[in-house]
């Protein structure tokens, strides 16, 4: 069967290797708020001040600013989204029409139980801690993706064989 838009299946291999270890540092660097001194740096920043009511961003007419920041947190998530893309885009090394009926069916699932935890989310998270469940959402997709997916195909192996 021929496939588009998937990598080869030698590359899930590699987002399980990426995915797993940069989680579970980006798990920690989140709970207990840990940072890399080293990656300390001035990096360059398009909107470091709210464009819309600074009046010296609107006179200058610039939103680019170098500010001071550390790249911890940016290098694990960059590393996590890297990972859940090379998980969920990657094809089996059998993919057929029953691996394909299984991929849609678990991106439908996801988007779907997506959705329903980010109403809820809605509802139920404030301030700072709907920042951290905005953090959750940007991989939650992948994540409800390649766990149903998973396990998908490993009930229809275990019925059919």
């Amino acid at each position: 069967m021929k496939t588009r838009f998937l990598l080869p299946a030698k590359y899930k291999l590699w987002g399980w290797m990426i995915f797993i270890p940069f989680s579970i540092m980006g798990l920690f660097a989140l709970l207990q708020n840990f940072e890399v001194q080293a990656l300390d740096v001035e990096i360059p920043s398009l909107f470091q001040t709210d464009f819309i009511f600074d009046q010296k961003a609107k006179e200058s007419g610039s939103t680019f600013h170098m500010i001071s920041d550390n790249l911890t947190n940016e290098i694990l998530g960059v590393m996590i989204l890297l990972g859940c893309v090379l998980l969920t885009f990657s094809k089996e090394k059998d993919e057929d029409e029953f691996i394909a009926q299984k991929r849609l069916e678990s991106l439908l699932w996801a988007t779907f139980v997506n959705s329903i935890l980010m109403f809820l989310c809605l509802i139920l998270f404030y301030s700072f801690s709907f920042l951290n469940v905005m953090i959750f959402n940007l991989y939650s997709v992948f994540v409800l993706f390649i766990i149903h997916f998973n396990l998908g195909l490993r009930k229809g192996k275990r019925q059919l064989g």
